[in-house]
């Protein structure tokens, strides 16, 4: 008689059957943590919230579990002979269920306090976020580049605060963080919408002999028909001598106000919030 020999498919089956389960969790907890990070980098604070809430949730289930969770054990029963009867203990002992209990207790009344919290800011968020929508925010952030020596980014700044510091409908927001190149549109975009802007400026220059300037200019809001593309880009010549004398600065500072005076007065006409003499006697 013949022995059956081994079969080495159905062993190499057993052993995929094996490994796949751990090689799956592997490749998903890789791409969980990747997503995460990439999640991060794009909304800190949504990821921020998700971490509080799931360390919140974890903390509830571990005070439940020591607070009430029993264990239960089958003894031979005295009565009838044979039969078994089964009896219920806490798990932990009473001091530390006690106190499992008392910070659950703790922990609802912070929520109820929180989410009456939640909802008076929720309610003055809305506020504040309808009173926002009825103004024109242009939000500046700083020019990578020698800012210190050539002055660029102030003189607009300035410049825009001279014409409009009076306007309740328009607000300058200027901002110290630089937008590289590499970060770009997507990252000026995301930095607007943080604080509600309508226009986001963002640039870049180089102090040569022949400088190399580029001015960013996005348009968040096109709901509001600002008759101006979704992203904008200016590169105007300049030589090293108009930036040493600030003629530059002083050219694209007149300019940007005049910019942010044609979309102010677009979105006033169309709310037919008309402006006066004397405002535009004011900007001229």
């Amino acid at each position: 008689m013949s022995e059956k020999l081994p079969n080495d498919n159905n062993g190499l089956l057993e052993l995929l059957k094996k490994l796949w389960l751990p090689f799956a969790g592997f490749i998903g907890a890789v791409s969980l943590t990747y997503s995460f990070y990439k999640m991060w980098l794009g909304d800190q604070e949504a990821v921020t919230y998700i971490t509080a809430g799931a360390g919140l949730l974890i903390l509830i289930l571990a005070l439940l579990w020591v607070g009430f969770r029993n264990r239960t054990i089958t003894r031979p029963a005295v009565w009838p002979i044979g039969g078994t009867r089964t009896e219920t203990y806490p798990l932990f002992k009473p001091s530390y269920r006690k106190a499992a209990q008392v910070g659950l207790s703790v922990i609802t009344l912070l929520a109820i306090f929180g989410f009456v919290i939640l909802g008076q800011h929720l309610h003055s968020q809305k506020k504040y976020r309808t009173e926002q929508e009825q103004k024109l925010i242009i939000l500046i952030a700083a020019f990578e580049g020698p800012e210190e020596v050539y002055g660029l980014r102030n003189e607009i700044i300035e410049k825009l605060n001279a014409n409009f510091s009076g306007e309740k409908n328009i607000e300058i927001i200027p901002v110290d963080e630089i937008i590289t190149v590499t970060q770009g549109s997507v990252y000026a975009r995301q930095l607007g919408e943080h604080r509600l802007a309508d226009i986001v400026i963002w640039g870049w220059y180089r102090p040569t002999e022949n400088p190399n300037i580029t001015i960013h200019i996005e348009n968040l809001t096109l709901e509001k028909m600002l008759p101006i593309r979704k992203s904008e880009i200016l590169q105007p010549a300049a030589t090293l001598a108009e930036l040493e004398s600030f003629s530059f600065q002083q050219q694209a500072g007149q300019e940007t106000s005049a910019l942010i005076s044609f979309l102010a007065g677009f979105i006033n006409y169309n709310i037919e919030d008309y402006w006066t003499f004397d405002k535009l006697k004011k900007l001229a």
